[in-house]
């Protein structure tokens, strides 16, 4: 079986965690059934002159990242440009499919904006069984109605067309529903977490004297993660219990905005920026945190999230998205968006409980779940009913 996926979203070294998520998804259907071969094809407008191609293939998965120019227009007009390039784009990387000797058996769609297009003349063309998951959190905030009528008619035939959309939550596939958007199938699978890699310190809880280690993972964008309102709560549990720590980890344009504010906060000795780290230095920070904070305005299904609780850490996340499917009393507090008494109530909370919170029953949630095993499984499945 060889899957064709055509991801909207995907890591490149313009931006190496954009759509990381999909690309652990591939990784756990290679590594379930080293039959499939799937070859990922994604076009990305970035700051290039003209075309560019990276390519990597290991064992069963094939990696071809097409990049065509920001900056182009047709007799001033950009959008013609862009129209050309696009599919010039498409065309390259069906060049080199061709090399590798890869004829598409199934397509598979991730995230249908931008992708859709070629994703949906494929299918016109070849008659192939077509795929869609989505991960956008747009559908919940409204952005989807803000689109233009001929792109909600693309969304619109798009998931037509295809034979199952799968969705990251419960959530995710109704606010599919309430925007008239459906397929044939709605399957409900996970972001895919390593949990070989993001296990608990077992031993952390005889080590209950020392202060708390909070730890919040994300690319610090305000608008989305809310990174100010976390530092705001900061602030004020300062003034009521000192003894903890706070690790930001990530890095984006708002960094600077932040560590500006942590200054003007006076927050220096508590809140400790560390950067983008590699997947394996994350899981080390989690091991050696207590408690994983995620102040998010919006949110699909973050992958930070699962991998918290795979490394045994109660969480503290705001109601949005999935996230209220994986954040029970059981495994951590989930709080209203924007509400940063309730952020310092849940702080407070912890600073006094997380050591009541079972790390193996926090974990095996995600091992049963949303391990490589378990999704790898699970897409390998839904492939399969495309040829009952």
């Amino acid at each position: 079986m060889n899957v064709l996926w055509l991801p909207s979203w995907y890591p490149s070294n313009y931006f190496p965690v954009y759509g990381c998520f999909i690309q652990k998804q591939a990784a756990a259907v290679c590594q379930y059934d080293t039959k499939i071969r799937i070859a990922v094809l994604y076009v990305l407008r970035t700051a290039v002159e003209t075309l560019e191609t990276e390519v990597i293939e290991k064992g069963n998965l094939l990696e071809i990242k097409v990049f065509y120019p920001e900056k182009a227009s047709f007799f001033g007009i950009k959008k013609i440009a862009y129209g050309w390039y696009y599919w010039r784009a498409y065309q390259k990387g069906m060049s080199i499919l061709k090399q590798f000797d890869f004829k598409p058996t199934l397509l598979h769609l991730h995230v249908v904006y931008s992708a859709s297009l070629y994703a949906l003349w494929l299918k016109i063309r070849t008659g192939l069984p077509l795929f869609i998951s989505e991960h956008w959190s747009g559908y919940e905030q409204g952005e989807y109605q803000k689109i233009s009528f001929l792109h909600q008619k693309i969304f619109q035939y798009c998931f037509q067309k295809a034979a199952a959309s799968i969705c990251i939550s419960n959530k995710m596939n109704d606010n599919l529903h309430k925007n008239g958007l459906s397929a044939k199938q709605m399957i409900i699978i996970p972001n895919v977490v390593d949990t070989n890699l993001f296990n608990p310190n077992l031993n952390q809880a005889k080590r209950n004297t020392r202060k708390i280690k909070f730890i919040h993972v994300s690319d610090l964008f305000n608008k989305i993660k809310n990174t100010q309102g976390i530092l705001r709560g900061i602030q004020k549990l300062v003034e009521i219990n000192q003894n903890f720590s706070f690790e930001m980890v990530g890095d984006s344009q708002d960094r600077s905005l932040l560590e500006q504010m942590v200054n003007d906060l006076n927050l220096k000795p508590f809140v400790f920026f560390k950067g983008l780290l590699s997947t394996i230095e994350v899981a080390e920070r989690m091991r050696q945190a207590d408690v994983f904070v995620l102040f998010s305005n919006y949110e699909g299904l973050p992958c930070v999230i699962l991998e918290a609780l795979a490394a045994g850490l109660p969480v503290i996340a705001t109601e949005t998205g999935g996230i209220h499917e994986w954040i029970t009393p059981e495994t951590g507090i989930l709080i209203k968006i924007g509400d940063e008494n309730a952020l310092l109530e849940a702080m407070q909370t912890m600073m006094t409980q997380h050591l009541n919170y079972n790390k193996n029953i926090l974990r095996q949630q995600i091992v049963d779940k949303a391990s490589y095993q378990a999704v790898g499984k699970a897409l390998t499945d839904v492939y399969k009913t495309a040829f009952i």
